[in-house]
């Protein structure tokens, strides 16, 4: 991939929280009640991503009722401007 602005994006942001559009994560969220809608993700692999000229390398941004777990990078090289950003996340391995 080349001029991709961010190459791994998982967000659960609602809209108009941080983070929905992919920047600002320092703005703390408050917990919502768990509901059958909730995002859930755990025991995600990203193998063999190459990517250049990016703005973020990558976007990881759980919920505090639902925390993203469990995610491999294996084989992942990302040319940006910002390294990875990730707040209520859990288990991120970089291999």
């Amino acid at each position: 991939m080349d001029s991709v602005d961010t190459p791994i994006l998982v967000t659960f942001s609602y809209a108009g929280q941080s983070g929905a559009a992919g920047l600002g994560l320092v703005e703390e969220l408050e917990a919502q009640e768990i509901t059958a809608t909730t995002p859930q993700v755990n025991g995600v692999t990203i193998r063999n991503l190459e990517a250049k000229d990016a703005k973020i390398a990558a976007l990881l941004s759980g919920l505090p009722e639902s925390i993203v777990n469990n995610v491999l990078f294996e084989n992942v090289a990302i040319d940006s401007e910002l390294g990875i950003q990730a707040r209520y996340v859990n288990g991120t391995l970089l291999n």
